[in-house]
């Protein structure tokens, strides 16, 4: 315990140090959280981030920056390293250690509520654009957005005129012999779904959260949304289809999988409208 607490008082010393010697130097920003560092890069400041996490995977320059960690699981040194004036963090950022240490190491860290609708998604780029001095980049950013909802006749806060209500999805986070992790109520995928009127069966839960291969079987989802890291772990496409505690379900036995960018299918990003009609496109061919 005492060497915990050591450590942390050394760091916290060299970090501060290391800032002062910054001195009126530019900021240097770490962005946690894929939607936070799409949007801020979209802005024109990328060239302030000195470091993003690994649920960024967009756009290809922010590929080019260190990685801190996952943001849900961030560690103090790594971040500490190198030399951040702030940080900006999608809520549900942690360890809670890790960024009390990193506050008192003098760095701005300022945390912003994840979208869950196309409102608090405009919202998040008003935020960032003030907090970045870019207002009137976010105000034409969010045009751009609905520009492009428009196309698919969608408005905010409306679902789109689509010709899938009969149809039904579940979108997998993993698989295994017992059962499945499935998103339930109050999810992005729940949220594209509903959006295309496309029904997802899974409203005993809200979030992620397992259910049995029976209660999964019974559903008889139309397709199945598997995030791209989700299907590269399992094989891909096909062995997702022939996974054998799928080979009761329709949707398998078809292999009527879509596989889609993780961050397009569990975040909701300024790419909202390529989320929508990579799954519209998909269901025009079921």
């Amino acid at each position: 315990m005492k060497a915990a607490i050591v450590k942390t008082i050394l760091i916290s010393v060299w970090a501060l140090s290391a800032l002062n010697a910054q001195g009126s130097e530019s900021k240097r920003i770490i962005t946690a959280g894929g939607t936070i560092t799409e949007i801020v890069f979209a802005l024109n400041s990328g060239d302030e981030v000195v470091a993003i996490d690994s649920s960024s995977n967009y756009p290809a320059e922010a590929l080019t920056k260190p990685v801190v960690g996952y943001y849900r699981d961030l560690a103090a040194e790594g971040v500490l390293s190198l030399q951040p004036t702030e940080m900006l963090v999608l809520e549900g950022a942690g360890r809670k250690e890790a960024l009390t240490l990193i506050k008192q190491a003098g760095v701005t860290v300022t945390q912003f509520k994840k979208p869950v609708d196309i409102e608090s998604l405009f919202n998040l780029i008003k935020e960032l654009g003030k907090r970045l001095g870019k207002p009137l980049k976010s105000e034409k950013m969010i045009s751009d957005i609905q520009a492009s909802l428009d196309v698919l006749n969608m408005t905010q806060g409306k679902s789109l005129n689509s010709t899938n209500k009969s149809l039904t999805a579940v979108s997998l986070l993993s698989l295994s012999d017992r059962g499945a992790v499935v998103a339930g109520l109050e999810t992005v995928p729940t949220f594209l779904f509903n959006s295309l009127g496309i029904t997802n069966p899974v409203d005993s839960h809200k979030g992620f959260k397992p259910v049995g291969l029976e209660s999964l079987v019974l559903m008889k989802p139309d397709f199945l949304l598997v995030p791209s890291h989700v299907a590269a772990s399992m094989g891909g496409k096909s062995e997702i289809c022939k996974h054998p505690s799928l080979s009761l379900l329709t949707a398998s036995q078809s292999c009527n999988v879509l596989v889609l960018d993780s961050l397009l299918s569990l975040a909701i990003t300024p790419r909202i409208a390529q989320s929508l009609t990579a799954i519209e496109n998909f269901t025009r061919e079921l």
